[in-house]
């Protein structure tokens, strides 16, 4: 038998999986979610000590949105099955992973010119974007849950607690619809700049760049090897094209912040910010080059084993 009581050992485990699975510190079950203190978390995940006070306990159920008397259940012997509802961790988790993918789909829909939204935006945008930068942390979606239920009974059928649901209480004050009709002009919004920020790049982008087809498998060896060689200009490529945007997207957003400051390091900061820029838009002119001279190449095999002056388009 290990040195430590059975069911401190399994409290230990189970506490420190449940932790780890939320993606908080033991800091963030003391600080944050009003549990034991960080030395009693240390305890607690190390199997360290003969028993716990009442208060302890129930505090630790909170701060992991487990059922009351989960914790004292588990010290007792039971097992993680009798202790939890069934499917408690799927179901939670099959809520976060579902309310999350909702809401980053809604911020990638909006995002748009946020900086002077149109008044009827101002209140919805920050939420929405507030939630995607992490505003609500992973025990405040849990909580949705507990506001939905009654706590202290077993979970109900998936079918009652719908995501609907769930992100009325998430985006308190904003609808589905609301976020719909937001996310139309905010669409447009996002393909204006897109269409911007490739003028302002001065190259093309990879997805505009005509296709070529495949050759047959049973095509000569060097359409083959010019394929292949196609293929890995075109992947080097976009590459150095999602370089070059990303320094583009550094850039702007450095100019905008000090580009009137006048200390040191700020201009420092502007000046490496561009200078990542140049490099990217080097790399990627670079990468450009060798892309088309490779179609170039295709083409030029495809002419030779067709004879089809033609070649591909």
């Amino acid at each position: 038998m290990s040195k430590y009581e059975p069911g401190m050992q399994l409290l230990a485990e189970v506490v420190r999986r449940r932790r780890e699975r939320l993606g908080i510190t033991q800091e963030d079950v003391a600080e944050k979610y009003g549990g034991p203190s960080v030395a009693s978390m240390h305890t607690i995940e190390n199997g360290l000590a003969k028993s716990f006070r009442s208060k302890t306990l129930f505090s630790l159920d909170n701060a992991l949105s487990w059922i009351k008397g989960t914790a004292t259940c588990l010290i007792e012997g039971g097992t993680p099955s009798a202790c939890f509802a069934p499917n408690y961790d799927d179901f939670v988790e099959d809520a976060i992973n579902r309310v999350s993918e909702f809401v980053n789909e809604k911020y990638d829909r909006l995002v748009g010119d946020t900086s002077a939204p149109p008044p009827e935006e101002e209140k919805q945008l920050p939420t929405v974007i507030g939630v995607r930068h992490g505003m609500l942390k992973p025990m405040e979606t849990l909580s949705v849950w507990g506001r939905l239920s009654d706590p202290a009974s077993m979970l109900p059928p998936r079918s009652i607690v719908t995501v609907d649901q769930l992100i009325r209480h998430v985006l308190p004050g904003l609808t589905i619809e609301e976020l719909e009709k937001l996310s139309v002009a905010a669409m447009a919004t996002a393909e204006a700049k897109h269409i911007e920020r490739e003028k302002s790049i001065g190259l093309p982008d990879p997805s505009r760049i005509a296709a070529v087809d495949e050759p047959d498998p049973d095509a000569p060896e060097e359409v083959a090897e010019a394929w292949a060689e196609l293929m890995g200009r075109e992947m080097e490529y976009q590459a150095t094209y999602n370089w070059l945007k990303a320094a583009l997207d550094k850039r702007l957003d450095v100019e905008a912040k000090y580009h009137s400051r006048t200390t040191g390091h700020l201009r420092a900061m502007v000046a490496s910010a561009r200078a990542s820029y140049e490099r990217a838009e080097m790399r990627a002119r670079e990468a450009l080059v060798e892309a088309e001279a490779a179609h170039r190449a295709y083409k030029e095999a495809v002419q030779r084993m067709t004879g089809d002056e033609h070649g591909v388009d």
